[in-house]
């Protein structure tokens, strides 16, 4: 019974895929996942991206919007858990970063009850990164605070 329940997982991640045909090479995109471990609770990363061979060749489709990194990520989200809620960019910060721009999460560090997760909106630019703050209350993400980097370094050394 195990084989058929790990057989039906695995069919439903590739069956979610998403792909495109380059010089009739059928090109299937990828799901990983990265959990950290903090004190009371976990952060888990997932990202859905083609082979990074590809880059450049992506359609354009596929493109996050505004996101001026590799084009062949197709989204980076980040989650709470164990509750799996996912953390989303605070509104509220994205009206003081750059306009037009999509920010992805790529890291974070963990301490206490304290979260800080790094987004990049791809690019090499003043602005193109940003570090958000969070409270970890009830096994949620609350009180976004913009900060920089050297705050969080000295932090959660």
């Amino acid at each position: 019974m195990k084989k058929i329940i790990l057989f039906i997982f695995v069919v439903s991640l590739t069956s979610n895929a998403e792909e495109f045909l380059y010089k009739g090479v059928r090109v299937k995109s990828v799901k990983t996942l990265k959990t950290i471990k903090c004190d009371s609770f976990d952060v888990k990363f997932e990202t859905e991206e083609f082979p990074f061979k590809y880059e450049g060749r992506v359609p354009f489709n596929f493109r996050i919007k505004g996101y001026y990194g590799a084009d062949n990520i197709l989204s980076k989200k980040v989650f709470l858990l164990p509750k799996n809620i996912e953390i989303n960019f605070p509104k509220i910060i994205a009206k003081s970063t750059l306009k037009n721009r999509t920010f992805l999460p790529y890291k974070a560090l963990c301490k206490n009850n304290k979260l800080a997760i790094f987004y990049s909106s791809g690019g090499n630019c003043k602005g193109c990164e940003t570090f958000i703050e969070f409270d970890v209350i009830n096994s949620k993400a609350v009180n976004p605070t913009q900060t920089d980097y050297s705050k969080i370094k000295s932090f959660y050394q």
